[in-house]
């Protein structure tokens, strides 16, 4: 391990720790002295045994060694009381240094009896990371936030721990056991400074099972994301590049995610380019009007394209579906002259085009499927003009536009 990642071991390890001893299982500093027994029931002892929380008090919280004469209170209530957890840890807590391997395994006892007692939790954080074993203290840290009410700053030490690739696999392994915290930690990490690659690392891998449209966006202007994403896109890393773009998606918009962002044309907004992007020449405009669908206003002959945006099918069998209303207007040699034409990033071959009807009359087609195949990872959807040798006035709308897998 690096002197760069034992730092960051050690500053959780010692962010920790300070709040636990500060305010997590001290219940004392905000209910006063006869907190002692009320904490004691907290943790596992009972009140019977009420000294017990008061130096477990004074361990956590003043920062100050026992007496001999708690300590060895301590210890007969251990006999006294064996199934007790917090006589263990104060046996550990106090224990030599140079015993530190039977203070871990009063810890481990400890927390045998008691898995809920958080003092215990930090004392193993503290102890893992003094001996740099990444795992194991993360491992620690993530059960002290979720035994924790007011748990943002160990989430955020874990999200600093999160530099290091050790702390990474340990968070991945208990996301993919379902861990009920995935997006409170992803929130967390994304708002925090560590490096962006780490960031989007955690958003790709734990978005392979579920999606993650619940976490916050990272920190950054629009231009920042849009200048991120548009990078992903350059280095063809099309899965992060919509990843990032789904974290930063507002809510409203949501519910537009699909294979087709937006295909109903409702106006939901979303950086690009896994959103609608309209190209306005000289020849006419295209606008999304949320209650009428895509209008077109176009008069012209040359080929060009209305509106795109990027897409991501997975190796597979589809089909274009399409609605709209445009008023009548002649192909010109069998070609139509409006269409929605697919085709892979990158590559010059169409894979699909299927024409947008223009008789005048409302209606929904179906293209013939087409397959997408392995080595194709992102698509353009296009809305073309096909070129004409006679200019042609298009005016109408599309009301949607969706691809439907097909078996």
């Amino acid at each position: 391990m690096t002197a760069t990642t034992s730092s960051w071991v050690r500053r959780s390890a010692a962010l920790a720790g300070a709040i636990v001893f500060v305010g997590i299982i001290t219940i004392s500093t905000e209910q006063a002295r006869p907190a002692a027994s009320s904490l004691g029931r907290t943790i596992g002892v009972g009140p019977a045994e009420p000294r017990l929380a008061t130096i477990a008090d004074t361990i956590a919280v003043a920062h100050r060694r026992p007496s001999a004469a708690d300590i060895d209170f301590a210890n007969h209530a251990a006999t006294r009381q064996p199934l007790a957890a917090l006589p263990y840890y104060i046996a550990a807590a106090t224990r030599p240094a140079d015993a530190v391997m039977s203070a871990r395994a009063l810890n481990a006892m400890a927390l045998q009896r008691d898995p809920r007692l958080r003092p215990a939790w930090a004392w193993r954080v503290t102890d893992r990371a003094k001996a740099n074993d990444v795992g194991a203290a993360t491992r620690a840290l993530i059960r002290l936030a979720v035994l924790t009410t007011d748990s943002t700053p160990i989430w955020t030490a874990i999200a600093q721990i999160s530099a290091d690739p050790a702390a990474r696999k340990e968070i991945k392994a208990e996301i993919a056991r379902g861990a009920p915290w995935r997006d409170l930690y992803l929130t967390t990490l994304s708002a925090s400074a560590v490096d962006r690659t780490i960031v989007f690392e955690m958003l790709e891998s734990v978005g392979k099972r579920a999606p993650v449209t619940n976490v916050a966006p990272p920190p950054g202007t629009p231009d920042d994301r849009r200048a991120f994403i548009a990078q992903m896109v350059t280095q063809r890393a099309y899965e992060r590049a919509y990843l990032a773009w789904v974290q930063w998606l507002p809510a409203a918009s949501q519910n537009a995610v699909g294979y087709i962002f937006d295909g109903g044309f409702t106006g939901a907004a979303a950086l690009p380019p896994f959103t609608w992007e309209f190209v306005d020449g000289a020849g006419g405009t295209t606008a999304v009007v949320p209650a009428t669908g895509l209008t077109v206003d176009y008069s012209g002959s040359d080929g060009s394209v209305l509106a795109k945006q990027m897409i991501l099918l997975p190796p597979g069998r589809y089909r274009l579906v399409t609605q709209g209303k445009f008023e009548p207007v002649s192909n010109e040699n069998g070609t139509a002259a409006l269409s929605w034409t697919l085709a892979c990033v990158g590559g010059n071959p169409t894979l699909n085009a299927l024409a947008v009807p223009l008789d005048g009359v409302s209606k929904r087609v179906a293209g013939a499927p087409f397959q997408i195949a392995a080595g194709c990872d992102a698509q353009t959807l296009s809305l073309k003009v096909n070129s004409a040798d006679f200019a042609k006035h298009l005016s109408g709308a599309i009301r949607s536009v969706a691809i439907e897998a097909v078996k």
